[in-house]
């Protein structure tokens, strides 16, 4: 049980969706992390009678332990079918749809626009609305609520499953929130309307600090590496690591894959390989002021220096950035306050925009 003031999610609170699903044959989008107190949501929706025809996984799977970019297959659970929505396609082709009356998404995302489980989302709202079949959002906290901020997806060339609706690299907003504004500012390729329900979270603000009780995917292992995410996932789109294959993923960075904890890359010599994050208190990573997208300039005009023969950037930092300025600026030596000034206005735009979609306060 959950003490008294702590965020209770949307999947907790059966009184408010057993009633809309009882008699209804019920598709779920769930993985893991798609918990009712201590039991997978599945389980308790069967264990109240509910006719779950089918479960649909995003990336990583239903054990959440599919490594990132591999396509999952599907199974079964409980004699029930699992579908892959992340597999030959990402989307989520309407006739999957086939058979389900109601479809509720519960995933635990982390606020960041690169997280393909908000992609998820999207296709399956794009889904039900050209079938007219409604999508009960069980809304879950993020752990990045308090940040918006970084390069905004404004290059269509660049859309892709890593980057589908038009919000900075960090949105602010829950997944229900974000549900309802894909929905309000007719996002959908359908372009048609989705019928959104949204089980909000309760005892929740956006001051609220939220550690998921387990990890949303396998590599965000820790709140720390969750509260990093959002800077060091643009590392993916370099040549150096983030730490896979260690046991603190997204907790570092260093030029090659590392073997044990790397030291600063302010370090001087060849030898210099990284710069592991573990050292910053909590309190600073949880009270940014504005992410550090300079920690990219640095590594960038460090590799330039002494490596300069191997190439720093690839093709798919674009794709992360969702702007393709961010790359030119920083090759030609603009310092990390020119950088984010590139997105400023847009972000201060989206903060307007998407505070009527807003749950909590």
């Amino acid at each position: 049980m959950v003490g008294q003031n702590q965020p209770i999610p949307g999947s907790w609170q059966l009184d408010s969706y057993l009633p809309i699903l009882k008699g209804k044959r019920v598709g779920i989008v769930m993985n893991h992390a798609s918990l009712v107190e201590n039991t997978l949501l599945v389980d308790t929706l069967l264990a109240h009678g509910i006719d779950v025809q089918k479960i649909y996984v995003p990336e990583h799977g239903f054990t959440g332990k599919v490594p990132p970019g591999v396509p999952v297959t599907d199974t079964s659970y409980r004699d029930i079918r699992v579908v892959s929505v992340y597999g030959k396609t990402k989307e989520f082709p309407p006739e999957l749809l086939e058979g389900i009356d109601i479809l509720l998404f519960d995933l635990q995302d982390v606020g960041v626009r690169v997280y393909t489980y908000i992609s998820t989302l999207f296709y399956a709202m794009d889904a039900c609305s050209r079938t007219e079949i409604p999508l009960v959002v069980l809304d879950r906290p993020n752990p990045n609520i308090d940040v918006i901020d970084g390069p905004v997806l404004t290059d269509s060339s660049l859309r892709s499953f890593v980057g589908v609706v038009p919000v900075p690299l960090s949105y602010g907003m829950t997944i229900g929130e974000l549900a309802l504004m894909i929905n309000g500012e007719n996002w959908l390729p359908s372009e048609k309307k989705c019928q959104v329900i949204v089980v909000p979270v309760k005892n929740y603000s956006r001051s609220t600090v939220y550690t998921p009780p387990v990890p949303p995917s396998p590599n965000l292992r820790t709140l720390r590496a969750i509260r990093l995410y959002p800077v060091l996932v643009l590392f993916e789109g370099t040549s150096w690591s983030v730490g896979r294959g260690t046991q603190t993923p997204f907790e570092l960075i260093c030029r090659e894959q590392p073997t044990s904890a790397p030291s600063c890359f302010s370090r001087k010599g060849k030898d210099c390989c990284g710069f592991s994050f573990r050292s910053i208190p909590m309190d600073s990573l949880l009270n940014w002021d504005e992410l550090p997208f300079h920690w990219v300039v640095q590594a960038y005009l460090w590799h330039k220096q002494h490596i300069p023969e191997k190439p720093f950037f690839n093709s798919y930092f674009n794709k992360l950035t969702g702007d393709r300025k961010v790359r030119e600026l920083i090759e030609k030596g603009a310092d990390g306050q020119v950088i984010k000034n590139l997105w400023q206005h847009q972000v201060q735009q989206f903060k307007e925009q998407s505070r009527k979609y807003y749950l909590y306060k």
